[in-house]
């Protein structure tokens, strides 16, 4: 098939290809053509040669029929819809005729829904007719009729087959001429006149009658299905068919009607339905699940900097993630460069198709797409030079065909947006590239002369302008402001957007190191806020920033290139810290401190020396770290510097590790008190990221404590704002802590729940899911009595965080004892396990996991144990008084122990 219907030397090369009646279909073909999700399951490549030499691989139609052998569609997020065409097909097979209509834009997937609804069901009882259409079915009258029947008679409409199978449903009641008449209809004979046939209320009397009986005959035995895709492109006498069977069948028919419908227009004929269902875009929790499907049927190994893009770029339209998808995976097996920035051509084609459809109004989409996404009406009067009465023409034709929508909150005047923005896109590259050029140039004019507010509220758009009407330079300069602002409100795929937008700005001039350093940290920032704090993305940038630094001709001396130096060295040492690469990390604080010793601002040194009071938490070095966090006391003494871009607040930061350094030395009070006052402090910066950090710190830090509701009632607020794709991290770890809190209760699902975030954060952070444990997974399957799951869990962990020598060493080790305690383990191996906690709970002086280590040692290991007891009474003197529930514990276990020894 070559794309264009053309007999060209490659679609004869195709044909010859083709084993007996194959279809084979040009990989150039199928990247014009919408996917038909009905055949994409059957399509395999195959390479076609002409001695011995390949002349182009083509994609082959095999024999199976979408049917059992065919992989089904993903339905990501139609969980929902799936379940009310079933329900509605149980309500058919009960004998209660039901009509159900799915609405939405293109791409949404509605083929997709049904097409998955049809795989499920047709090993059933139930008899599915399958009917998609296409614009060029309208050209065929009755084709509902005639469909249905070819169906039933698993062949073509002929005279034998009419006057035999069908002819006996109401031969006795047909004249001559109406004989004739419905032979037209049915498409048995050439008719005499086509719009008189596609007119004759008699013609369609005939057709309905004729279904009428012959569903009535279907349905005697077993449900009958009749499924519609793209309603919108039936003949206008199908309508009436439709229409009139519905008011004919009887409530009692087990018959089911299932259609898809765009909803831009209105349909020619009213039909009832008796459910309706709208598909939306998936959420970005939704779209990576069916990215991770995706990548799987592709064999795709997508980075988490690679996954973010695709997601925003698709913003929730399955088939939008679909194509780029295939597009990735073709330019892997053609051995070319991934580039998401270009539009799949098959896209391309699809929605460029869209935008031709306005003919002689092209003119205005084309500017509209140069304006950008979201465009003012009087910006877009000014551009294109129309008349109003003819522009808001043309705006109405292209929110009839859902290219445009209008913006609700139109603060800046009369507003509009298109609907998606790869439509904004498609636009815009169908527009001569010299002309999008003038556009841009005008467009910058405009705002500096009659719009200079604009410029402020809308750097990021000002910016692209003047990229692409050829300022590089002052492009990049507002791109670094507009990717600064962004990040102070955790917007930060715009910020990471931004910052990689003016550093490709920079790539066009020269000399402009100083800024181009800039912008890698700012990136950097951006990407452990998407990506968390061990990013490539942002490693990647922090090493090229330094290298830049290196590069100079003179070391830093002047405080502007000392600042600079410390946000580089600040950036890279984030990494190495979450990596516990604690050589690194002590290395690189220890050159921050000795860069904040030559700058004047006190910020640097206590930004620094809580540098050096991380590494020392992070490395189990408690009683260290409490001593540099209180000299920093950050909930009274300034951390931030107005410029210094920050994925957290360092300051919000700093009294978090202050209240956890306060837990593990057992002063329970006041390490409650310093997160609820981090929190506030959160409050008080106006940073939801930051905020969001605060509440999961202190959730972590009660379920330590024992007080599992505050635990949750604090996650769930994070879960409430990070609502937003920018804060999805934060959102996954919320939901892990709302999941634990469901299996402690013991709902199974809450374990469920935490599988899922476990996976969805290895994906989107690429991180080695051991390197941090996630204790609130253990202390679930430990709560459901999966114990295997958990030993696995924590051997992992466990051998990860001695290599390291990390702060989770005594902790771990007094989990898997437990676990192994009650999967009938040996008892020495607990005794080992046991012994291992308490001396690096001591070595660490790690008082609370000293406490637990003890715990664990009287209840499962030497209740006798008279000198483990001392030290747990004389360790239980030393922690602070507070409500927390692990106190309670453990002072009813001593309670217990002492009445023991008073009765022996």
């Amino acid at each position: 098939m070559d794309p264009l219907g053309q007999v060209t030397q490659d679609s004869l090369a195709l044909m010859n290809a083709a084993e007996g009646s194959e279809l084979v279909i040009s990989q150039e073909a199928s990247q014009h053509m919408p996917p038909a999700l009905d055949l994409q399951p059957r399509l395999s490549s195959r390479l076609v040669a002409s001695d011995g030499r390949v002349r182009l691989r083509a994609l082959v139609l095999g024999t199976n029929e979408g049917g059992r052998e065919a992989l089904p569609p993903s339905l990501v997020g139609r969980e929902a819809a799936l379940r009310t065409l079933r329900d509605a097909l149980a309500r058919a097979g009960i004998g209660l005729r039901q009509s159900v209509l799915v609405r939405g834009p293109s791409g949404l997937g509605k083929s997709a829904l049904l097409v998955g609804f049809r795989q499920l069901e047709q090993s059933r009882e139930a008899a599915i007719c399958w009917q998609p259409t296409t614009r060029l079915s309208v050209q065929e009258p009755y084709g509902v009729a005639r469909q249905l029947l070819r169906w039933h008679l698993d062949g073509d409409i002929d005279e034998e087959a009419f006057d035999g199978r069908l002819g006996g449903l109401m031969a006795e009641e047909l004249n001559d001429d109406q004989r004739l008449l419905l032979k037209e209809a049915l498409g048995v004979c050439e008719p005499r006149e086509l719009a008189a046939l596609a007119q004759s209320g008699e013609a369609v009397e005939l057709v309905v009658t004729l279904l009428h009986r012959l569903i009535g005959e279907l349905t005697a035995s077993r449900t009958l299905v009749l499924m519609i895709d793209d309603l919108q492109w039936l003949d206008e006498p199908s309508f009436k068919v439709l229409a009139a069977l519905q008011a004919r069948l009887p409530i009692n028919c087990p018959f089911l009607l299932v259609a898809s419908h765009h909803g831009r227009e209105a349909l020619p004929a009213r039909l009832d339905w008796d459910q309706q269902i709208t598909l939306g875009r998936l959420d970005a929790r939704q779209s990576s699940r069916l990215l991770s499907q995706l990548a799987r049927r592709y064999r795709l190994h997508l980075s988490p900097r690679l996954r973010g893009q695709i997601i925003e770029r698709c913003d929730g339209v399955p088939l939008y993630l679909q194509e780029l998808c295939r597009r990735v995976d073709m330019d892997r097996r053609e051995g070319r460069s991934i580039q998401l920035d270009e539009l799949p051509r098959g896209l391309l084609g699809l929605l460029a198709s869209r935008i031709d459809q306005l003919d002689a109004d092209r003119e205005v989409a084309h500017v509209a797409a140069v304006l950008g996404r979201r465009f003012r009406l009087d910006f877009l009067a000014e551009c294109s030079g129309w008349e109003m009465p003819r522009l808001m023409s043309a705006l109405e034709q292209m929110n009839r065909l859902e290219i445009i929508e209008p913006v609700e909150d139109e603060t800046e005047g009369r507003e509009y947006q298109f609907t998606h923005q790869l439509l904004q896109e498609a636009a815009y590259l169908s527009c001569p590239r010299d002309i999008r050029v003038d556009l841009h140039r005008q467009v910058v004019s405009l705002i500096e002369e009659h719009f200079p507010i604009w410029i402020s509220r809308h750097p990021g758009d000002f910016a692209t302008h003047l990229r692409r009407s050829g300022q590089y330079a002052r492009g990049a300069r507002y791109f670094e402001l507009a990717a600064r602002e962004a990040l102070k409100v955790s917007a930060n795929r715009t910020a990471l957007k931004m910052a990689d937008f003016g550093l490709a700005s920079l790539r066009h001039v020269e000399g402009q190191v100083e800024r181009e350093i800039s912008l890698h940290t700012v990136r950097g920032q951006a990407a452990f806020a998407l990506e968390g704090q061990g990013s490539p993305t942002a490693h990647d940038s922090f090493v090229r920033a330094r290298e830049l630094l290196s590069s100079a001709e003179h070391p830093p001396e002047d405080s502007e290139d000392l600042e600079q130096a410390f946000l580089v060295k600040w950036g890279l040492w984030v990494g190495c810290s979450q990596r516990n690469a604690h050589a690194d990390a002590f290395m690189l604080a220890s050159r921050l401190a000795d860069l904040a010793g030559q700058l004047e601002d006190p910020r640097y040194r206590r930004l620094a020396d809580f540098a050096r009071a991380c590494c020392e938490y992070w490395a189990g070095r408690i009683e260290q770290a409490y001593e540099h966090l209180e000299e920093i006391d950050p909930l009274n003494s300034p951390m931030m510097i107005e410029w210094l871009p920050f994925s957290d607040h360092p300051q919000v930061a700093a009294a978090c590790f202050q209240g956890w350094a306060l837990c593990l030395r057992g002063d329970y009070q006041r390490a409650e008190r310093q997160v609820e006052s981090a929190i506030r402090l959160a409050e008080q910066f106006n940073h939801p990221g930051s905020l969001a950090m605060a509440l999961m710190y202190a959730a972590a830090l009660y379920r330590q404590v024992g007080h599992v509701h505050l635990a949750a009632s604090r996650a769930e607020r994070a879960y409430e704002i990070t609502g937003s794709p920018d804060l999805h991290l934060w959102q996954v770890a919320a939901r892990s802590v709302l999941g634990w809190q469901r299996a402690l209760a013991g709902d199974r699902e809450g374990l469920t729940i935490l599988e899922g975030t476990l996976e969805e954060l290895a994906e989107i952070t690429g991180r080695d899911p051991y390197q941090r444990p996630a204790l609130w997974f253990v202390d679930a399957c430990m709560s459901m009595n999966e114990l295997a799951q958990a030993e696995d869990y924590l051997d992992q962990s466990l051998l990860i965080a001695r290599e390291r020598t990390t702060l989770f060493v005594p902790e771990l080790a007094i989990q898997l004892a437990r676990v192994r305690q009650r999967l009938g383990h040996p008892a020495e191996e607990v005794r080992s396990l046991a012994e291992q906690a308490l001396t690096q709970a001591r070595e660490d002086g790690n008082l609370h996991q000293e406490l637990c280590a003890l715990e664990l040692w009287l209840t499962l290991v030497d209740p006798e144990d008279a000198n483990a007891r001392d030290d747990f009474r004389r360790l239980l003197g030393e922690v602070s008084h507070s409500d927390a529930p692990v106190l309670v514990r453990w002072r009813t276990l001593l309670d217990r122990r002492l009445a023991h020894v008073v009765d022996a």
